[in-house]
């Protein structure tokens, strides 16, 4: 874990001096800067010692002077990077860095060479000064965040949303985008909370000439669309049993590879991601490994239990915390300086809190983020398949949905969110728009936001829809490209960069990703069972008793502590006229909700969550605003 940051711009020794003291705690064991006065251009890196302890801070150049390298992450092969630019003729490495590995195999091969061959959870900027150019890169998973844009005649780069703070710079908010985290509980790549600040998109490139006078769109380096095409043209072949044998050798040797960063522990659910990752990594270790798990009080949100008994079945040395609602309003206030724009995924706060309890033992965990996406592991994509074959059937659908739409709007006493929802599913006119009907929270027309327009993402991109025939292969490969980097990524990366732990997730190394995606669908949901493959692999360790369960995860028992000892925080925040006086929301709309959560059992109060996460970061962002919303 580390700071990538950079500021081209008048006074751009200064800025970065006061950006690299921002992202303190990304990288608090070095850091360095190398300028170009004549092009109003510097570039910065803060480093966490770690793996790299060889190397002091800042950025690291290759041996041929020719180009300058930021980078934080992993690349898990880059001692097959070292090998292959030495026998094209390449520099010798002299420290044990994957930076220093990285920047000569670029110096060897070229970018988009080393880019195909390289392995790992990645984001780094490259300054060739031979062609004055800059180039942004992020992982193909969005592992970890990078975030580029513009302010007034400045343009900046980091790993963390806080470098504009630090440097002086606060853009407006961008109201259409703030309509997707409505809708999500996250902002979808490119977008942000801010005008004119983007995300880099996951396996992606932005290049920047200099002398800066704008930047074009970021261009894939490894494209979704022509995997999911190869998909379907040429799938696995071979038999169930022999794809299972596949996928063990592929992550056995994913695993082995990440836990050579450091220490490494398992974060432990009792899911079956997650009891993988730990039977992989206690097959590999000669020593019991550390696992961590959450707890609640609440019985039906309580997976600690099923976690404790996988732990003792395979020997490892587990350590549990049980999360009440005192924990949560503690760490409530922390969560806009750790995640620095909205974010809304409930189990955000348990997962801080299991990483500040791993930090304490192990200095690198692994997860099981993905397993659920690649693999088929949702019930809803069978649900929601079973839906729209039955509303396709529905005579006259659209001219119902105009209807549903109509009374929705205006508010004749009935549920809005069933009207809205209905209102877009009979409206749609392909898979794509009858997914994204039913998991947006706030469906609601006119948009919930004031002042909203319609924001370009996964789930409206007509490309997706072309070149799917299969809905639930669609679903998943939506949730790919959307929900995992921008919401699974986001909670777990923020949440351990604060304390200080490096995720590793091996179900993100891209040759998983690829064989899952040329994995048959029968072969991933086999007989109505989801996660086919990822189970089967299970039952090798772990007996089919100790993990066949409802799914519950992290899950943080948002409506029990919101009816409860969390009421009186949510209502202040959710207060009618406060919202309206900030001009942002609607506030009635808010208020018509709140109270449908609180008579309605079966709210499970997400969309609520969604309001309260934004509502404590405007608090947060407003004291060091100065210029207003």
């Amino acid at each position: 874990m580390s700071a990538v940051f950079g500021y081209i711009g008048s006074g751009h020794k200064d800025k970065i001096r006061l950006i690299s003291d921002a992202l303190f705690r990304r990288g608090p064991d070095g850091e360095g800067f190398i300028e170009e006065p004549g092009l109003n251009f510097s570039i910065g890196h803060r480093r966490s010692g770690g793996r790299n302890k060889t190397l002091r801070g800042g950025p690291v150049i290759s041996s041929n002077g020719r180009y300058i390298l930021s980078f934080d992450g992993a690349i898990y092969n880059h001692m097959y990077l070292r090998m292959e630019t030495q026998r094209r003729g390449g520099a010798e490495c002299h420290t044990t860095s994957d930076e220093e590995s990285l920047v000569e195999a670029i110096a060897s091969m070229g970018l988009d060479k080393t880019l195909e061959l390289s392995l790992g959870a990645y984001a780094f900027c490259l300054y060739d000064k031979t062609e004055r150019s800059l180039f942004l890169v992020r992982d193909r998973a969005g592992e970890k965040p990078l975030y580029y844009g513009t302010y007034k005649d400045a343009f900046f780069f980091a790993s963390d949303l806080i470098a504009l703070r630090a440097a002086d710079m606060y853009p407006s908010l961008n109201r259409s985008a703030l309509q997707l985290y409505c809708d999500h509980g996250y902002f979808p790549a490119p977008w942000t909370v801010f005008k004119d600040v983007y995300k880099l998109k996951a396996a992606h490139v932005l290049q920047i000439n200099l002398p800066f006078n704008g930047f074009c769109e970021p261009k894939p380096y490894w494209d979704i669309n022509e995997l999911v095409s190869a998909a379907y043209e040429s799938p696995f072949s071979d038999g169930a049993e022999d794809a299972v044998e596949v996928l063990s050798a592929l992550l056995s040797d994913s695993v082995r590879m990440q836990m050579e960063y450091g220490q490494a522990g398992a974060l432990l659910s009792g899911g079956v991601d997650s009891s993988l990752m730990a039977s992989l990594m206690q097959s590999l270790s000669k020593e019991p490994i550390k696992t961590f798990t959450i707890g609640f009080n609440e019985v039906n949100k309580n997976e600690a239990q099923f976690a404790k008994a996988i732990a003792k079945h395979l020997g490892t040395d587990h350590t549990e915390l049980y999360v009440t609602a005192k924990d949560a309003t503690d760490v409530i206030p922390l969560l806009p300086a750790i995640y620095t724009e909205p974010f809304a995924d409930s189990s955000q706060i348990p997962t801080y809190l299991v990483c500040k309890l791993a930090k304490e033992r192990v200095s690198t965990v692994l997860a099981g983020d993905a397993g659920d996406e690649l693999f088929g592991g949702y019930a809803k994509y069978l649900r929601i398949e079973h839906i729209w074959k039955k509303a396709k059937k529905i005579p006259l659908r659209s001219f119902l949905g105009k209807i549903a739409l109509l009374v929705g709007s205006r508010g004749l006493g009935l549920n809005k969110d069933k009207l809205f929802r209905g209102a877009k599913l009979l409206g749609a006119r392909n898979n794509l728009q009858a997914y994204e009907a039913l998991v947006r929270q706030w469906n609601w027309h006119p948009p919930l936001v004031l002042g909203a327009d319609e924001c370009e993402n996964i789930l409206n991109a007509p490309e997706i829809s072309a070149v799917h025939s299969s809905m639930i292969f669609m679903m998943m490969d939506a949730d790919f490209r959307m929900y995992v980097p921008d919401d699974c990524a986001v909670k777990v990366e923020r949440a351990a960069a604060v304390t200080g732990l490096m995720t590793c997730a091996p179900l993100l190394d891209k040759r998983v990703i690829e064989f899952a995606y040329k994995l048959p669908l029968n072969m991933k949901i086999n007989a109505g069972v989801l996660k086919w493959p990822l189970r089967q692999l299970l039952y090798r360790f772990v007996p089919k008793e100790l993990i066949e369960r409802p799914k519950k995860g992290f899950a943080m028992p948002v409506r029990e502590w919101l009816i409860g000892p969390l009421r009186e925080w949510a209502e202040g925040l959710l207060s009618e006229k406060r919202i309206h006086e900030q001009g942002i929301l609607r506030a009635t709309w808010i208020a018509e909700e709140w109270r449908r959560f609180l008579r309605d059992v079966n709210h499970n109060g997400s969309k609520i969550w969604f309001i309260l996460m934004l509502q404590e970061w405007l608090d947060h962002y407003k004291k060091a605003n100065r210029t207003g919303f």
